[in-house]
């Protein structure tokens, strides 16, 4: 078996399901988080910097966008991808939310090209209005959850501000409507162990979770977690370290599950640790070299 095979990764999904390359197409909106606003915190989570993620875009030039991921990535089809803050969750002077994002999230797919659309969120920031706004726009929908783990304690000490049950009501909730759902998970918290790698990788096969986004602990500037580490109080992941861990949590992961994303990034500006991740495709190259050598496959490990 090839390096590339060993991983069902999204790209070949996307292919195989609409026949072209297909890539995603980032916009922004006027979003926020009850767990930075003050509603269910003013704190937020432990790691987060979403500022790093803000996309440097216009949204009315979507044309502009594709012209160039065209371009640059041989990109034929696209999704459109919010991704900054709780894409779900407006901010506060905006009067109408639901108004405000179906008429956003309308106007992020008016092109024949853009096949469907994605929404990263929080399991507390969905509801039926919401789903039901984007169920009308008659493409395919994709809805983001942050999990990261399921271990209590490391859900306290990240201050995600929602438990397990949330999670898992949510996931039920956004599956009644056909939609598919890529949760994101951190690899490389205070408890984690491979008992707790294998354990978060069944609870995702049990929920029959469509997609899933790995990331490693990342010290981010303006963080918590950055004074955390700063003090040595928290240990992030070696390269090595890290490879041996999302490859347990693959060799568990059901080889329905659609990879999307295999390791985090972040703008080398807002970046403290760790380095390894700044070289992307040498990353990848390294990984994939590593589940190659150690025979690893999703899912190899399920009996």
């Amino acid at each position: 078996m090839i390096k590339f095979q060993r991983v069902n990764r999204v790209g070949e999904y996307w292919k195989r399901k609409y026949g072209d390359k297909t890539y995603k197409l980032i916009f922004k909106g006027n979003f926020t988080c009850p767990n930075i606003d003050g509603t269910l915190s003013d704190q937020g989570c432990i790691y987060c910097n979403m500022r790093s993620l803000e996309p440097l875009i216009d949204n009315s030039n979507i044309e502009e966008h594709i012209k160039y991921l065209e371009n640059r990535n041989n990109a034929k089809l696209f999704y459109a991808f919010f991704q900054d803050y709780s894409s779900t969750y407006p901010i506060h002077s905006i009067k109408n939310k639901y108004d405000y994002l179906k008429e956003i999230y309308t106007n992020s797919i008016d092109n024949e090209k853009i096949v469907g659309i994605s929404v990263s969120t929080r399991p507390d920031c969905i509801d039926n209005k919401i789903l039901d706004i984007l169920s009308e726009l008659n493409k395919d929908v994709i809805i983001e959850l942050g999990l990261q783990t399921t271990n209590v304690n490391d859900i306290t000490w990240m201050n995600r501000g929602h438990a397990n049950d949330r999670f898992i009501e949510s996931v039920e909730l956004i599956k009644s409507y056909g939609f598919e759902v890529v949760t994101h998970m951190i690899l490389g918290l205070p408890e984690e162990n491979d008992n707790t790698i294998i354990a978060n990788a069944k609870f995702l096969n049990d929920l029959k979770i469509h997609g899933i986004k790995f990331h490693q602990l990342m010290v981010l500037k303006n963080t918590k977690l950055e004074n955390l580490y700063n003090n040595s109080e928290i240990n992030i992941l070696s390269i090595e370290e890290y490879f041996r861990r999302v490859s347990l949590f693959l060799s568990y992961l059901n080889k329905d599950i659609v990879v999307h994303r295999l390791y985090g990034d972040a703008p080398k500006k807002d970046l403290i640790a760790p380095k390894w991740c700044i070289n992307k495709t040498g990353t990848q190259d390294k990984l994939f070299n590593y589940l190659e050598e150690h025979n690893i496959c999703q899912g190899c490990n399920i009996i």
